[in-house]
């Protein structure tokens, strides 16, 4: 229900120019991951 809300809520804000994202950022937290965690034994050592 929250989902939904929020998703109106966003797009009534960016159809009316009420909703500014030059100053929004995305907390990485939240983000699912689309292909997955790269394997350790795959990851490039820096």
């Amino acid at each position: 229900m929250w989902q939904q809300l929020h998703e109106i809520l966003l797009g009534k804000l960016r159809a009316t120019g009420q909703l500014d994202m030059s100053r929004a950022l995305i907390d990485g937290s939240h983000v699912r991951a689309l292909k997955g965690e790269v394997p350790v034994c795959r990851r490039v050592k820096r």
